[in-house]
């Protein structure tokens, strides 16, 4: 395949029946799906898209309109298909809903995240916090500064964005190394891991984004999470036993981080009630298509679908065009 050939980003995830999921990124979804929608037009699927950037911002940017005139066209066209649009939060349902789109709140953290890869060790505390984020500018690096002896994930930066705010974060410890020094080291889960649980707190700065994958991952290593307010649904998966959100500014960041810190929360119970939570939403979207099949009296195999949405480690992803979308629908 040739880079200039358009592909879906989408995962394959139970061939009988057959569901499908696919990502939001900035071009609208329905036609990026289209592009391989025709390999499986006499089929009958059912489609997640999840959101990788929060619908409030969408809807501010006035990019939902298209977004559901499209969506109509693909019913007519595809009417074997049953998209589900997932949202990371009640205020994403309520967004997508007033657009007339099928949704439900299902928070994409709980399907892209493998709990066997984000786990409690029991090793020293090396950092006071822990921030797992690309350096860019809505990452908000520079609230940062006033936090001693932070930890920072970082696989990719905005070089322009890190010539602004580097001296703010100087102090810290970038475990990809330094990003106008060298090229960036790639991190396996393993050494995520390790570093999460080598520190008191996760830290998520943002205000707006998705549902933030490493906002969750924090809270499987059994870490507590010092938040700002946000746009894009993380907080769905946060409880105040164990969470902190604090004002945009670095000292009130600094403060929470400490004061969360102190508190000595067992990493167990922040775990515990993650991964409930997780397999929770897993279940809501098996319960929705268990009764959207027999709605339509189509017999299905319970529990392979169970084992797919449920009892998977994660669900997958990849790019697809409409022949590799065959092609890849053959194999078991």
């Amino acid at each position: 395949m040739t880079n200039n050939i358009a592909t879906t980003p989408l995962g394959i995830v139970c061939r009988a029946p057959l569901v499908l999921a696919g990502w939001w990124y900035s071009s609208d979804p329905i036609a990026r799906l289209e592009i391989c929608a025709d390999g499986i037009r006499d089929q009958t699927a059912s489609i997640i898209i999840f959101n990788a950037w929060s619908a409030i911002d969408r809807d501010r940017r006035g990019e939902l309109n298209a977004t559901a005139n499209n969506y109509e066209k693909y019913r007519t066209n595809y009417p074997n298909h049953e998209l589900l649009f997932a949202a990371n939060d009640a205020a994403e349902l309520d967004i997508l809903t007033r657009f007339k789109l099928p949704a439900m709140t299902l928070n994409h953290n709980a399907f892209y995240i493998n709990t066997q890869s984000f786990f409690i060790e029991q090793v020293p505390k090396r950092y006071n916090a822990i921030y797992n984020a690309q350096i860019a500018p809505y990452k908000r690096h520079e609230l940062l500064s006033a936090i001693n002896n932070a930890c920072l994930i970082a696989a990719s930066f905005n070089s322009v964005y890190y010539s602004r705010i580097k001296d703010s974060i100087k102090h810290c410890t970038f475990a990809n190394g330094i990003p106008d020094r060298a090229p960036l080291k790639k991190l396996q889960a393993a050494e995520v891991n390790r570093l999460c649980c080598e520190s008191k707190v996760g830290l998520c700065v943002s205000r707006t984004e998705g549902a933030m994958l490493a906002s969750t991952e924090y809270l499987l290593c059994g870490i507590p999470v010092v938040t700002t307010k946000s746009e894009g649904g993380r907080d769905a998966m946060f409880s105040d036993k164990y969470v902190s959100v604090a004002s945009d500014n670095p000292q009130a960041i600094a403060d929470a981080v400490k004061q969360l810190a102190d508190r000595n929360i067992c990493p167990h119970e922040i775990r515990e009630a993650t991964v409930r939570q997780i397999f929770q939403i897993r279940h809501q979207l098996f319960a929705h298509l268990i009764s959207r099949y027999a709605a339509h009296s189509v017999s299905i195999d319970e529990l392979n679908l169970f084992n797919a949405i449920v009892g998977c480690k994660k669900f997958p992803w990849s790019q697809y065009t409409s022949e590799t979308l065959k092609i890849a629908l053959t194999k078991r």
